[in-house]
């Protein structure tokens, strides 16, 4: 599932909707860690301040741990708690715009309508309500189920707290490097003159690059005799193409990038 937004600069983004697995994995991820740390904190209160008031000091760390871990790691993370960063997630708002701490606030306080409410209501209905109906409980359970299923009916996989804060749960994008082709460079066997190196502007130099990365070994001599007798090169390059032109390629892409620097941009090709 693919979630498309064009971003105030105009440019269209393309994301890849996160699963409802994972989801539920960095969730997962999320709460163990928020357990373990009121475990330890509740036990150093426990062990430690007497009469009580461990039992409020816990009560009151895991009011706020619970409450601001998710908005604020959402917030500074770009959109990714560490569950979310584990399990390669991250929230993004719907239509391409920053991500708001209002936004992130909502999506969260809308996580205790969701789950923890119904929960405690499911559990003891009278700490909710004294004197709550029987019933009361089956209509948390109904509330419970609803929100759970959500996500499984609309196409991005959005929860109810992604409705309320305009949001969605993407996939991270991950960049796929291309290697170095100079790495491939091991020893100089051809010298270039600045001459011969800024014959070839940059879209050439962008084509033989693509050509060496397709690896179509056949289409080596019969470029390398052309560059060759562009340039007027007067080496033996016949006993290794390939290596001649990633030598050639590595020398005419430094040369520009160096003239780069300087604001001197060659596109295409020169005539001699």
């Amino acid at each position: 599932m693919i979630h498309e937004v064009r971003t105030p600069e105009g440019i269209d983004i393309r994301f890849e909707v996160a699963s409802i697995g994972r989801r539920a994995a960095a969730y997962a991820v999320d709460n163990t860690i928020i357990i373990a740390v009121l475990t330890v904190v509740g036990l150093i209160a426990l062990i430690f301040i007497p009469d009580g008031w461990g039992i409020a000091l816990f009560l009151t760390l895991g009011f706020i741990v619970r409450t601001f871990y998710f908005p604020l790691f959402e917030i500074y993370g770009r959109g990714q708690t560490w569950g979310k960063e584990m399990m390669g997630v991250r929230v993004v708002d719907v239509e391409g715009r920053p991500l708001t701490g209002n936004a992130v606030f909502l999506r969260s306080l809308s996580r205790e309508m969701e789950t923890l409410i119904p929960l405690i209501v499911i559990a003891s209905p009278d700490a909710i309500l004294p004197g709550a109906p029987p019933f009361f409980g089956y209509l948390a359970l109904t509330w419970l189920v609803t929100i759970a299923i959500l996500p499984f009916f609309n196409p991005k996989r959005r929860r109810a707290g992604d409705f309320v804060a305009s949001t969605v749960v993407v996939l991270e994008p991950r960049l796929n490097l291309m290697n170095d082709l100079t790495a491939n460079v091991k020893a100089r066997r051809f010298d270039f003159t600045t001459h011969q190196l800024d014959i070839y502007g940059i879209q050439e130099i962008q084509l033989l690059e693509q050509i060496l990365r397709d690896g179509d070994e056949t289409a080596y001599a019969p470029l390398a005799q052309r560059i060759s007798n562009k340039i007027h090169f007067k080496g033996k390059w016949h006993t290794d193409p390939h290596a001649f032109l990633l030598q050639f390629y590595k020398d005419a892409r430094s040369r520009h990038e160096s003239r780069m620097l300087v604001g001197d941009r060659q596109e295409t090709k020169r005539e001699l």
